[in-house]
Formats: structure tokens, C-alpha cells, sequence
């Protein structure tokens, strides 16, 4: 079968169906192919770089993630940290003013066990001194006894003046506790 082909320029040309044919379509299978090969180029190229430049955008947007989320961890650690030294520095305070208060306190304690033992001392002395007095007094009041029934002893008796002009020598006084010098001493004084 022989049929006429026009072409653009206007010639005709008889060309042969079937084997035109075959040609034609493999020349455009071919010419399909071509473009079906240079379009999937061009898509795995465009998806490539589509690819690359989500990936980019996934990249970047990881890195400002974590970027943030490492300065809200430093944030709140700087926070945190400031809280930490703001109690450490009160805590320090409040060591340092009750150490003031235990120096302060020994000090005083100090002085108190000094002021008690000057208070111990005085009364130990006092107590010497009253003792010492009292025992005087005692002497002094047995002494008055004495003289008091050696006068009534003597106002009873008939010659009473040659007694009156008489010297009294000291009897020896024995006391049942502790000799005491300074007693033995007065119990020898002279009496008139």
C-alpha cells in the first residue's frame, strides 16, 4: 500500500505504510524514550534537589532546636546555679552570725565562771571571816558569862573587897573541837 505524504514544505512524497510505520514508531518510541529518559533526569534531578534543600531546612531547623533548647537547659541551669549560690551565700551569712553568737557566748560564759569564782572566793572568805567572828563573839560572850558568876560569886561572899584587889591568873580551856590558837589565845586574856 503506497499512500502520499504531504510535509510542511508542501512537498508530497509517496511513502510505503507499513514499513514507515515501523520506522516512525520506532523513531518515535525512540524520541519518547528520549524524553521519558531526559524527563525522569529532570525529576530525579528536581526531587534531588528538593531532597538536598529539605534536608537542609530539616538540618537547620534541628540545629535551632537544639540551639534553643541548649540555651533554655543553660538558661535554667545559670538559674538554678544563681539560686544555689544566693542560698549558699544566706547560709554563709547565718554560719558566720551564729558563730559571732558562739564566740560572743563563750566569751560571756567565760566571764561568768570567772565572776562565780570570784563569788565562791568572796564567800569562802566571808564565810572564814563570819566563822572567825562568831567564834570570837562566842568567846567573848562566855567570857561575860564567866565574869558575870564570878561577880555574883563574889557579891555572895563575906570578903569580897580582898578579892576585889586580887589578880585572876588564866585557866587552861579545853574545847572539844579543833584547837583554835586565836581561842586559846583569848581564853588566856586577863579579866579585871
Amino acid at each position: 500500500m503506497n499512500s502520499r505524504r504531504v510535509s510542511l514544505e508542501g512537498d508530497c512524497d509517496s511513502c510505503e505504510c507499513p514499513e514507515d510505520l515501523g520506522i516512525n514508531g520506532a523513531l518515535i518510541n525512540s524520541k519518547v524514550e528520549a524524553i521519558v529518559d531526559e524527563y525522569n533526569r529532570l525529576l530525579a534531578s528536581q526531587l534531588e534537589t528538593q531532597r538536598q534543600h529539605y534536608e537542609s531546612l530539616l538540618v537547620e531547623a534541628k540545629s535551632k532546636a537544639e540551639s534553643s533548647l541548649s540555651e533554655a537547659v543553660e538558661k535554667a541551669a545559670t538559674s538554678e546555679m544563681q539560686d544555689i549560690q544566693n542560698e549558699l551565700e544566706k547560709c554563709t551569712e547565718e554560719r558566720d552570725a551564729v558563730a559571732e553568737v558562739n564566740r560572743k557566748l563563750i566569751k560571756n560564759q567565760e566571764m561568768w565562771r570567772n565572776k562565780v569564782k570570784e563569788a565562791e572566793q568572796w564567800e569562802a572568805t566571808s564565810m572564814e571571816s563570819f566563822n572567825e567572828r562568831k567564834l570570837d563573839l562566842e568567846e567573848q560572850i562566855r567570857d561575860i558569862k564567866i565574869f558575870l558568876e564570878a561577880q555574883k560569886t563574889i557579891d555572895k561572899m563575906s570578903d569580897s573587897n580582898g578579892i576585889k584587889d586580887g589578880t585572876v591568873l588564866p585557866v587552861a580551856y579545853e574545847q572539844s573541837s579543833s584547837g583554835n590558837s586565836k581561842k586559846n589565845r583569848k581564853s588566856g586574856r586577863r579579866r579585871n
